[in-house]
């Protein structure tokens, strides 16, 4: 993917919401990136990092699931992207984090 476009990190538990926050940002107009996208015999982990590398924002759908999971992607993917940002833009996120649409149980802070 060339274009920078909305990196979408969640836990495989949570795949069908997701795919309606998929869905849902498409129709909106954005270009959104998940890990559906990968093809077969592609590099998973090549195909993430690139992926992230080149995205304008990393979309993170927390979940009681991904709580509970002693391992998943979406930790590591969200470090990696707190650490590609500058920290004011991560100081200024943090400010201004809502959950649109909690999903799976979660409740908004």
């Amino acid at each position: 993917m060339s274009s920078r476009h909305v990196f979408l990190s969640y836990c495989r538990d949570n795949a069908a919401e997701v795919a309606r926050l998929y869905e849902d940002l498409t129709r909106a107009g954005l270009t959104v990136w998940w890990d559906q996208q990968i093809g077969p015999g592609q590099d998973w982990k090549l195909a993430i990092r690139t992926a992230m590398k080149n995205s304008s924002a990393v979309l993170l759908s927390l979940s009681a699931e991904a709580q509970q999971r002693a391992t998943t992607g979406i930790y590591p993917e969200a470090c990696d992207a707190i650490e590609a940002l500058p920290p004011s833009v991560v100081a200024a996120e943090i400010e201004s984090l809502m959950l649109h649409q909690p999903i799976a149980g979660c409740r908004n802070p």
